[in-house]
């Protein structure tokens, strides 16, 4: 089998797995479909809902609009109108009775009743992308059994699976693009001209997520640094991007950001000490405790400075993600969620930085050790994909919101709620 087929099994796979689990976690991204719809019918962002509901707002032209910003639902829109006529074939063919109230929704037609599902299944499209990407990218490096290893991991092992495939979480398109754009880098050491194309995927992020803005001016300085011929190339495309985001912000928002960029809302004060713990090593909120394979991500890190492993693009991905925990650390409370959702972007770089570690002589120790994180990261990964119950404990017995200290319960930890 030729790579393309190899990274269409790997796709396939995963998207079916994704595709299967059971848990939608819809919130934030409650919009997103009726927003493609809107784009898909009208040929226009604005949505019709109600004045006061949650996670819209009203422009000044009196328009309503997602409060979540626009670009996740351009994104989806392809993906959408291909559900959609999925179902609608679907429907025709066969004329399904499903039990499931949302089911039902989904082979009549009505893409915004059963916007959960339609979510689910473009964000679990998204995310199997990103796997491919993954796949491709590990294949610079190692041979296939390894880098298929890695995919793995990368999809089943971290937020990925339980966070980014759950819903169009705008850390779910971030972390496609932002994969695309490592790989751009990657590839650029034999082909020059790839670096340039690097600010298109990086723009994109950060239209969809502004912390991605750490990547896209880091990235621009890795360019400008070592790719200099090709930074007109990058700065055209930026520019035009800009262009574009400015454009319909003025146009459709009446000013250049709409207020998802400027307004991070109010955070609960909170030592330094608090906040690096609560994002790293809280049992119910920690990057570490969900993930700990980041722990061997950072292992491999120190290996890439000390001897050298992908220099000189190492220490900025390595800076971009340092930068990244210093900002979540800032941000202190991630809110209603599964785990460390602030991080959900980061893992193509934690993942990448896993084959150093991989390539080194290990004891059985050691490799045990690696063997024992990457099985308890898929089983956490499992819990919130598939279980609603740790979700549910976000607001049981007290809203987590309003009882912030159930997230150092370890009596409770979210992802054993349900198995005691």
């Amino acid at each position: 089998m030729n790579r393309a087929g190899v990274v269409a099994l790997h796709v396939a796979v995963i998207a079916g797995v994704y595709f299967l689990c059971p848990v939608a976690t819809s919130g934030d991204s409650r919009w997103t479909v009726p927003t493609a719809l809107s784009i898909i019918h009208r040929g226009s962002s604005a949505i019709d809902a109600a004045p006061g509901e949650s996670g819209v707002e009203i422009a000044p032209n009196g328009s309503t609009y997602a409060r979540y910003p626009v670009w996740v639902a351009v994104i989806a829109v392809p993906i959408v109108a291909a559900i959609e006529g999925s179902a609608w074939v679907l429907g025709h063919l066969f004329h399904p009775h499903p039990s499931s109230p949302t089911l039902q929704k989904f082979f009549a037609g009505d893409m915004a009743g059963a916007y959960t599902l339609v979510e689910v299944l473009a964000a679990s499209s998204l995310m199997a992308a990103a796997a491919g990407i993954q796949l491709l990218t590990a294949l610079e490096f190692v041979a296939l059994p390894l880098a298929s290893a890695l995919t793995f991991l990368f999809a089943f092992a971290t937020p990925v699976w339980s966070t980014a495939s759950r819903a169009m979480w705008n850390h779910t398109p971030a972390l496609l693009m932002l994969s695309v754009a490592i790989y751009l880098l990657i590839l650029a050491r034999r082909r020059e001209e790839c670096a340039g194309y690097a600010s298109i995927p990086l723009s994109i992020a950060f239209m969809m997520r502004p912390t991605m803005a750490i990547a896209a001016v880091s990235f621009a300085g890795y360019v400008a640094v070592y790719y200099r011929p090709q930074l007109v190339r990058f700065a055209v495309f930026a520019t035009g991007l800009a262009a574009i985001f400015f454009s319909y912000n003025l146009r459709a928002r009446g000013q250049l950001f709409q207020p998802y960029f400027v307004d991070p809302g109010a955070w609960p004060e909170a030592t330094l000490a608090s906040r690096f713990g609560l994002q790293l090593v809280s049992p119910s909120r920690g990057l570490f405790i969900f993930c700990p394979l980041a722990l061997f991500s950072c292992l491999g890190m120190w290996l890439a400075w000390r001897r050298r492993w992908l220099f000189p693009l190492a220490p900025w991905l390595i800076f971009v993600f340092a930068a990244q925990v210093f900002l979540v650390a800032r941000y202190f409370w991630p809110g209603v969620c599964y785990g460390p959702r602030y991080f959900t972007e980061m893992i193509p770089i934690l993942t990448l930085f896993l084959i150093p570690v991989l390539q080194t002589p290990a004891s059985r120790a050691w490799r045990g050790a690696f063997v024992l994180a990457a099985a308890w990261g898929i089983f956490v990964q499992a819990r919130g994909a598939t279980d609603f119950a740790v979700h549910r404990w976000n607001g049981e017995p007290t809203h987590i919101d309003q009882d912030r200290a159930r997230a150092w319960d370890w009596r409770d930890p979210q992802f054993l709620r349900g198995l005691h």
